[in-house]
């Protein structure tokens, strides 16, 4: 009777053992995996609006102008949205908005041509929001855009029109097919007097290709020296083209080494 007692004590423990330890491993199988880790956010320095001024063309017209510097080597933003805040007097602002694009570690021009603004005089305060940022590898190298030559002239026209033309060269391997200018005029004091903003398009490696840029001179003023800054948004996979065999991925951000 002894025997038989352990003997139904020993099968019931075993039975249900297994059933707790069946249990047990269909608990452990269907407990959800803990959550991965949240990446740390790799740092980056905010745009900042350095300048922003306009240069009057007419009593009622004006074209604005400012200053973007990314202080990151690292990251540039594909869009790049910016507004021009005029103030005209006590409760009378206007905004004017754009977007562009900015490469790392550059300081670039915005533009807003031919604005409507008070004959009154006003200010112009340049706001930029903080982009969606595009990481680039260590070695990653700008456009290679550079003027080859230039030459200006002032055209009659029943006022003073300058003129500049320049012939910008693509250096690289790569053909850009969405380039831009961004002209810039200054007086002897060094003060911006004229702005124009010149869309080139297509620019294959080695081309050159001629430019144009013209804004009008008011009384007393003098073209002194002439800027102009050519570039092409890499972010933008339809503005950059590799040819076959001449260059890696790691040369276009979005290839191997962009986002």
């Amino acid at each position: 009777m002894k025997h038989r007692t352990v003997k139904q004590i020993t099968v019931a423990a075993v039975f249900f053992g297994f059933w707790f330890a069946l249990g047990g491993l269909i608990t452990w199988s269907a407990w959800p995996e803990p959550p991965a880790p949240t990446p740390t956010p790799r740092p980056v320095k905010e745009l900042q609006a350095v300048s922003a001024s306009f240069v009057r063309t007419s009593a009622k017209r004006a074209d604005l102008w400012g200053v973007v510097l990314n202080p990151n080597s690292d990251a540039g933003a594909r869009k790049l949205r910016f507004s021009f805040v005029l103030n005209e007097g006590a409760e009378n602002e206007k905004t004017i908005p754009g977007e562009s694009f900015i490469l790392p570690g550059s300081r670039k021009y915005v533009v807003a041509l031919d604005t409507d603004v008070s004959e009154d005089d006003f200010k112009v305060a340049l706001k930029v929001e903080q982009p969606a940022w595009t990481f680039v590898p260590s070695d990653f190298s700008q456009p290679s855009l550079i003027v080859v030559s230039e030459r200006s002239q002032v055209l009659k026209r029943g006022y003073d029109l300058f003129e500049y033309k320049g012939d910008l060269k693509n250096q690289s391997d790569l053909d850009y097919l969405k380039t831009e200018v961004v002209t810039v005029g200054f007086d002897g004091s060094g003060k911006v007097i004229g702005v124009h903003k010149t869309f080139l398009g297509s620019l294959r490696s080695l081309e050159v290709r001629e430019f144009t840029a013209q804004w009008p001179i008011l009384s007393g003023q003098e073209v002194k020296d002439v800027q102009a800054f050519p570039d092409v948004n890499v972010f933008e996979p339809d503005a950059v083209q590799r040819r076959q065999g001449t260059v890696e991925e790691r040369d276009i951000p979005g290839g191997s080494g962009g986002q």
